[in-house]
């Protein structure tokens, strides 16, 4: 966005645009699928419907601010603000459980669980015990007689 706020080549300008917008859909849908998985099934349509709407109520918003006003910088700066906000934070968001738990990454999943249950106050080890539904656990025995736990 800083470069179309800058640039003066109109063509530039569209191509940055056009992939900007294919960018904040993309980055839309990621966050969308998220809230979702991080719901109880029964809140999970109720959540996507204010998620859409509120997205909604922002479209109007934009749409009335650029009938009123032709100055459109101002309004980039939070969104330039929110956008390095997201960079930096995408380093430290684990992966979806929903997808490892799919992907019969029962470890992963585990891991994943077990930094929101410390994030709400049940302990760092709170899902250590946990046995997904689909896994099956096999104890294998080395030579040095250690035992270890393998997925399947």
């Amino acid at each position: 966005m800083v470069v179309v706020m800058i640039s003066k080549n109109v063509i530039l300008d569209y191509i940055f645009l056009f992939l900007l917008g294919i960018s904040v859909t993309m980055r839309y849908y990621v966050g969308y699928t998220y809230n979702v998985e991080m719901q109880p099934k029964q809140s999970q349509i109720i959540v996507s419907t204010c998620q859409f709407l509120s997205e909604s109520v922002v479209y109007l918003f934009v749409c009335w601010y650029f009938s009123q006003y032709k100055y459109w910088i101002p309004i980039e700066y939070p969104n330039l603000a929110l956008t390095a906000m997201g960079l930096v934070f995408v380093f430290f968001m684990p992966e979806s459980p929903r997808f490892l738990l799919a992907q019969k990454k029962w470890s992963k999943a585990r891991g994943v669980f077990n930094i929101m249950a410390k994030f709400n106050g049940k302990g760092a080890n709170f899902c250590n015990e946990w046995v997904f539904e689909g896994e099956t656990k096999d104890i294998n025995s080395h030579a040095d007689g250690e035992t270890v736990e393998t997925e399947a």
